[in-house]
């Protein structure tokens, strides 16, 4: 840290306007840390030394911008908050700006080629509003016609298409840690020059469209990391490629996962808002799996804020849409009866039925397609949530223990999340043998990750 100065009157400001205590903050700027893959573990007495003079290195004052921003409902700078713009030492930490498509995916990817040397990224609810805004108000046009340069066509889409199914399918049996490097390197190396070069105007937008795609994956698969700053600006970068294609169905969809990411992270109004304009954006003649995926989103967002009644309606429409439609295999925004009985669940759980939600999550796990290992681990381990809140202790280790089958082939920051959080849930029942044959199984396949 940097020597003491006189003390810092905006900060005390900010706290008194928040109704935070110094703890108050710190947990806040901990657990905004960890949204962009930083461990911290800052408690009062270090905001005693801010409200004193003492300037924390970056990015811990990006990070105390968000967390007052957050709280109170605007933008809040570094220098709102007492402390110089400039950098002082540490990790600098980027702050998301709208994208320019392929300057902006070589520039994400420089993180993924130079491991542990990028800036960090910090997840932003003010670009959502920004994301909102751009949804609602931009206009559908043409494609720019790039300078002259080299010349791209149906072979380039066709490999395009074939990376992205790959990359898909990987992600789906493995996890996002699979792919988020080799697929951000593709995109900055192959994807980003095509974009600058010339094509027919047919040609041009089905290259955007599938730009987007990539994007739209590379975004899950940093999400899936618990890379989430990161993770925002790929999925802004897929909304703008989706914008310049003229596809209101991408735009549907990314939309969606924002709103998905919102959610996962306990941003509960901004999650319905994203879903909402993800409808809004559909189009008129949506694929019913698409419509389906977009309406079901928008019944676990509506739940969350505590819309009873609006959210089961919305259920309702989603399975009515679903129907008897087959199940629908896409490289991005896979959706089918298994995603629908999760989200079914997620709802349920929300408005305080959990009952129906651990059934709604059993027929998840039992229809759903075989490949999709990443899926049902993380359903297997909610389902074990739930089951263990009701008491069930051995049923929730048995289910449990699954998930742990599951585990040794997937690279995805989730699992082990759900890994570290079911050491935590089962403590208190340490003495059952159940518990112990889990907790035992569980130190042979994941060495070295965190307990709490």
């Amino acid at each position: 840290m940097s020597g003491a100065h006189r003390p810092n009157s905006r900060l005390r400001h900010l706290l008194r306007e928040a109704g935070w205590t110094g703890q108050a903050l710190a947990r806040e700027v901990n657990a905004l840390g960890a949204e962009s893959g930083l461990v911290l573990r800052y408690q009062r007495p270090s905001v005693a030394q801010w409200l004193n003079g003492t300037r924390p290195r970056n990015p811990v004052p990006q990070l105390v911008a968000e967390a007052f921003s957050r709280r109170l409902g605007r933008p809040v700078s570094v220098t709102d908050a007492g402390w110089a713009a400039g950098d002082e030492g540490g990790r600098s930490m980027v702050c998301p700006q709208p994208p320019d498509s392929p300057s902006d995916l070589i520039d994400l990817a420089r993180g993924a080629l130079q491991e542990g040397t990028e800036p960090l990224t910090l997840y932003s609810t003010a670009a959502l509003r920004e994301c909102l805004h751009e949804a609602a108000y931009r206009n559908l046009s043409p494609p720019r016609v790039p300078p002259k340069t080299r010349r791209v066509g149906k072979a380039e889409i066709g490999g395009a298409r074939a990376m992205l199914g790959l990359f898909s399918e990987l992600d789906r049996i493995h996890g996002g840690g699979h792919i988020r490097a080799p697929l951000a390197s593709y995109l900055a190396t192959t994807i980003a020059p095509w974009l600058q070069s010339q094509s027919g105007p047919s040609v041009r937008e089905e290259l955007l469209t599938a730009a987007s795609q990539l994007a739209y994956l590379c975004a899950f698969a940093h999400f899936d990391e618990g890379r989430q700053g990161t993770s925002q600006r790929y999925y802004r970068t897929a909304l703008s490629l989706a914008s310049e294609a003229g596809s209101e169905k991408e735009m549907s969809l990314t939309l969606r996962g924002l709103s998905v990411q919102a959610y996962c992270l306990g941003h509960f109004s901004e999650a319905k808002s994203l879903a909402d304009a993800a409808i809004d954006r559909a189009g008129t003649e949506p694929p019913a799996y698409r419509l389906a995926a977009l309406v079901g989103q928008q019944a676990v967002a509506t739940a969350a804020v505590g819309s009873r009644r609006d959210a089961l309606a919305q259920l309702i429409r989603a399975e009515g849409i679903l129907g008897r439609t087959p199940d629908t295999v896409s490289p991005v925004g896979a959706y089918h009866h298994a995603s629908l009985a999760h989200q079914q669940a997620e709802v349920r759980a929300a408005l305080g039925d959990t009952p129906g939600a651990l059934a709604a999550l059993r027929t998840s796990v039992r229809i759903r397609p075989p490949d999709e290992r990443r899926s049902r681990a993380l359903v297997l381990n909610r389902l074990a949530e739930l089951q263990l809140r009701l008491g069930h202790v051995e049923a929730a280790c048995a289910t449990w223990q699954l998930f742990l089958g599951e585990y040794p082939s997937l690279r995805s920051h989730r699992s082990d999340a759900a890994i570290a959080s079911m050491r935590s849930l089962v403590r208190p029942y340490s003495g059952n043998h159940a518990v112990t044959a889990l907790l035992t199984k569980a130190g042979t396949l994941s060495t070295g990750l965190p307990s709490h």
